[in-house]
């Protein structure tokens, strides 16, 4: 089970760096920093928001597509999608580093207790 778990942790971070490398500016590296790569499609809000929700919209419906009691998980879903366009358009807010830290810890642990309400029903 831990060669299988090494696998799918290799791919998730492998396909984030890809996905990451289609929005950001040049500012990702390819090898030791030397060489950085990136398409900077947020230079283009209305793109990378469509491309961003698009992905996280398509790995909720192919995770969920066989689940029989969807409805927390739509609700994780929905949470998501609605702190992200908040993320996305919102203006910018003028916070103190201790504020945003204590903002955006706070919001993990929200996201996280909401996903494991949506385990807990699926381990049922």
């Amino acid at each position: 089970k831990s060669k299988e778990w090494g696998i799918v942790l290799f791919i998730g971070v492998l396909s984030h760096w890809f996905i990451d490398s289609l929005v950001h500016t040049g500012d990702m590296p390819l090898f030791h920093n030397s060489f950085k790569v990136g398409l900077g499609l947020w230079q283009f809000p209305s793109i990378a928001y469509l491309l961003e929700l698009s992905a996280l919209l398509l790995a909720g419906y192919y995770l969920l597509r066989n689940y029989n009691k969807k409805i927390r998980h739509i609700i994780l879903i929905i949470a998501l999608s609605v702190g992200f366009t908040s993320m996305f358009f919102a203006p910018e807010a003028e916070a103190t580093p201790t504020l945003a830290s204590i903002m955006s810890l706070s919001l993990y642990a929200i996201f996280a207790t909401i996903a494991y309400w949506c385990d807990r029903e699926v381990r049922k």
